[in-house]
């Protein structure tokens, strides 16, 4: 189904803003360089190439984990490669538009999608939670075909109450951006341009540095090596102080680097939609009033589920397929769970009163 959210006003004469970053639950806040690097450079500017996020940090720390990995479902089945985006309030991502919609054709990429914080390795992080998502906001004006490339993915689960986000933010004057360096976080995949270097959409890049190209509507490096990849679409530039943190456009042209630049006539819309659309209900974790206990946690053969209302029970794997749904009045409910293959599982406790998400191991 589409549907139209009507624009809201805003004071164009505003030369800056920024919404507001989160650090999580899980805490573990790294510092990021406040200065740009020296060497793996690309040729003629202030701006690292690609290295392997792992080398520089623990990717599951804040905010590298915000950083997430998209795989599309396409009839049942999860594909390997996809795009890349951040997390910018509980339960939405910030991406190009193309990753969830190609203009060209019409045409919706994927059932719907996964969402995959820090995955690294080809490996989903068992310490983070993944989300799903069939929700994405867009501008009519590049359904239209125009340039706005640039989207808001809505999550089912509010992932970011544990992992955190970052902001977004515009500044229209470029002298804004002298002496500030932008960080990347990002997932490319198939091949890098020189044809010596092989990316397959399974391992967290970060680059970082200063930015010289800008355009009205981009953001970029002006260096001929500063090609973007397949799979890095969506991926931000963000800046930090070490205390605030905010994304000033999505990556979605190849070359330069090219990111389509937030500014204001995007950021309000896009705030109005984290302000007054993105926060329904089914969004909301509520531990206080929606009380879900689970053990053994490990568990080998049965697993009890206890709640203190009557629920509607989800369990998923950490990829986000639904593996099996049931409603429960009872205050304890024991389930068999000795055929499930061993890792690492969710479950969704969905009433009334909001929803409790607890993960749990299989042995």
């Amino acid at each position: 189904m589409i549907d139209t959210i009507l624009p809201v006003s805003y004071n164009d004469t505003i030369s800056f803003d920024h919404t507001g970053s989160y650090i999580g639950s899980l805490g573990n806040q790294i510092p990021l360089s406040l200065t740009p690097p020296t060497t793996n450079l690309f040729t003629g500017s202030n701006f690292s190439d690609l290295a392997r996020a792992a080398t520089f940090f623990n990717v599951t720390d804040y905010p590298i984990r915000t950083a997430v990995e998209f795989k599309y479902w396409y009839g049942g089945v999860l594909n390997k490669c996809g795009c890349s985006g951040i997390m910018v309030a509980p339960n939405l991502v910030l991406t190009a538009a193309h990753c969830v919609y190609y203009y060209t054709g019409h045409v919706w990429n994927g059932d719907s999608i996964l969402i995959a914080p820090a995955f690294d390795n080809g490996v989903f992080q068992p310490s983070l939670p993944t989300g799903t998502s069939d929700k994405y906001y867009l501008f009519k004006s590049y359904y239209d075909h125009d340039i706005a490339d640039v989207a808001l993915i809505e999550l089912h689960e509010p992932i970011g109450q544990q992992i955190g986000w970052i902001g977004m933010a515009f500044a229209n004057n470029n002298t804004y951006f002298q002496n500030k360096v932008l960080h990347k976080l990002s997932y490319p995949g198939n091949w890098d341009h020189d044809s010596t270097h092989y990316y397959n959409c399974d391992t967290m890049y970060y680059n970082y540095g200063y930015i010289d190209d800008f355009t009205s509507t981009y953001l970029g490096i002006n260096s001929p090596e500063a090609l973007a990849i397949a799979g890095q679409s969506g991926s931000s530039f963000f800046y930090t102080d070490n205390n605030e943190y905010y994304s000033f456009g999505v990556l979605n042209w190849e070359a330069h680097y090219f990111h389509f630049r937030m500014q204001n006539r995007y950021y309000y819309q896009l705030k109005n939609i984290m302000d007054n659309y993105a926060n329904g209900l089914e969004n909301i974790i509520s531990p206080i009033n929606t009380n879900v206990s689970i053990y053994p946690n490990p568990a080998t053969n049965n697993l009890t589920i206890e709640t203190t209302e009557k629920s509607e029970i989800e369990i998923s794997n950490i990829a986000g397929q639904i593996l099996k749904t049931f409603n429960t009045t009872e205050k304890q409910t024991t389930i068999d769970v000795s055929n499930l293959p061993s890792g690492v599982y969710i479950i969704k406790a969905k009433t009334e009163k909001g929803v409790a998400v607890r993960k749990f191991v299989k042995n």
